[in-house]
């Protein structure tokens, strides 16, 4: 997938702008969830630079730039495999799809035989049942399938 994001460097970090372009949108990629995107969970190369422009204080530079990304877009109803157990409490589990998101399920209504999974920290396949976006993040609430 290809985005388009603003990136600063400073007047120092000029002098090799490529390596440092590429050092902030790795950066950018690794902590960024956005509404439209989901979670960025790769960084593959910058494939334009669309433009550059000093900021309006003059004292950066900002650099316009299409990406290629691989991302995660987190849906309703959506079956994902294999999450990593994160934390077990009496109340559910929270677990995490690739590296970005955490998901809670709650034991309360969860079928016998899915108890024993809890036990052996074994999920194959979670559902999102909920899903909410917070303006930084999703949250969730899921259902494990096995």
């Amino acid at each position: 997938m290809l985005i388009t994001q603003n990136i600063f460097l400073s007047p120092s970090e000029l002098e090799d702008y490529m390596g440092n372009l590429i050092k902030k949108c790795i950066k950018f990629c690794y902590n960024h969830c956005s509404f439209k995107y989901g979670f960025i969970t790769r960084f593959y190369k910058i494939t334009k630079i669309n433009y550059n422009k000093i900021d309006f204080n003059g004292i950066n530079i900002i650099f316009n730039v299409t990406m290629e990304i691989d991302n995660f877009l987190p849906k309703i109803n959506e079956i994902y495999e294999f999450p990593i157990i994160i934390k077990k409490y009496n109340d559910g589990i929270f677990l995490q799809l690739y590296g970005k998101m955490d998901i809670f399920v709650p034991t309360d209504g969860l079928p016998d035989s899915n108890q024993h999974l809890l036990k052996n920290n074994r999920v194959n396949q979670i559902k999102i049942i909920h899903l909410r976006w917070n303006h930084t993040q999703y949250d969730a609430i899921g259902a494990i399938i096995n």
